[in-house]
């Protein structure tokens, strides 16, 4: 009770909120964004953003756990039963298709560069014909592998199109909670105090930076370590726009450090669309972002285990490595030898 008092003065007109021992009830609609764009107004204001802190709100008043807990565990599950489902799935399908590709396909290949051939003699065809033929033939044997294993590329991004909406709207509504919006009546300040009161260790308000920069570090560091991992895993050398791709993504998450270090613990969102002033803004809550972020790596170090490949029906592939860990482990070695 204590705590819950002494963060009240830190409260915006906080000498309206407990007035003869009651909390005020007459606060007005305040926007989440004043001029912001409509996309992020329907995000922050949306049903499913409610929906989503209803849904936090009622496993933190059922479970009994202080909102720290609250927040990791209802991380925990969402990327439990929706997106490791869902990677397995997706690593179902790369199997099929790196068999396809690895196995199947060069000896197509090489049958097509025949007909082809034979045709380009018979029929006098230019270079460039013969080329845009051998093309547009093996595009048809390609989508008749596909078809026939069911495995369309598409579905391998399934993971993406489910997790995606989740994080968007539980960040959302952990932002509204942080900020008591958009409605700033008496159940919003409730939430705003109790949050206040329910973080843990180094951050006991979870409405207030990270000044130790745990939080941001573990993220950063995660986020990273996924990141070098499917790097590592690459089959092929990678493509000029590959490389960029993953140079960015490692500076975007070493960035992310300093951009954490200077928001709220429960939410970074209104400091990033200052900052990049996107047309859409995303919201970063960062104990979520960790947590999510810890539960990928661990999710994807998970999915290397052949045993849990075997068990989930994962097939084989030309890449399949006997002892995965071990060569993880020397890959990263390496990289750190060429570094130094």
């Amino acid at each position: 009770m204590f705590r819950v008092l002494s963060v009240c003065n830190k409260l915006p007109n906080s000498s309206n909120f407990l007035t003869r021992g009651r909390i005020s009830t007459s606060f007005g609609r305040e926007s989440s964004t004043g001029t912001g764009n409509s996309v992020y107004n329907f995000i922050v204001e949306s049903a499913p953003t409610e929906s989503v802190k209803q849904l936090l709100i009622s496993i933190h008043d059922y479970s009994g756990l202080p909102w720290w807990a609250t927040i990791i565990c209802t991380t925990a599950a969402f990327r439990t039963a929706i997106t490791f489902p869902l990677a397995i799935y997706q690593h179902y399908i790369i199997a099929k298709i790196e068999n396809l590709k690895m196995l199947e396909m060069p000896e197509i290949s090489e049958k097509v560069k025949r007909s082809v051939a034979m045709k380009a003699r018979e029929y006098k065809w230019t270079d460039k014909k013969a080329t845009l033929m051998y093309k547009m033939m093996m595009k048809k044997e390609w989508d008749t592998l596909v078809v026939r294993d069911n495995c369309h590329p598409f579905k391998a991004s399934l993971t993406i199109w489910f997790q995606l909406p989740v994080w968007v709207f539980l960040s959302a509504a952990l932002r509204n909670a942080s900020y008591m919006l958009p409605i700033k009546d008496a159940a919003a300040q409730v939430l705003y105090l109790q949050l206040a009161v329910g973080g843990f260790l180094w951050i006991p308000n979870l409405a207030q930076p990270d000044e130790y920069l745990i939080l941001p570090i573990i993220l950063a560091l995660s986020n990273l370590s996924i990141i070098e991992i499917q790097a590592l895993r690459r089959l092929q050398d990678p493509t000029r726009f590959q490389r960029y791709a993953t140079n960015f993504f490692r500076i975007f998450t070493l960035l992310i450090i300093p951009i954490s270090a200077t928001v709220p613990s429960v939410s970074l969102f209104l400091y990033l669309k200052k900052l990049f002033c996107t047309v859409f803004n995303f919201q970063a809550v960062s104990l979520y972002w960790t947590t999510s972020s810890v539960m990928g790596l661990a999710q994807n170090l998970l999915l290397m285990s052949n045993r849990l490949r075997k068990f989930c029906r994962i097939p084989d592939t030309p890449s399949t490595l006997d002892h995965p860990y071990q060569q993880l482990a020397f890959d990263v070695k390496q990289k750190i030898k060429t570094l130094l």
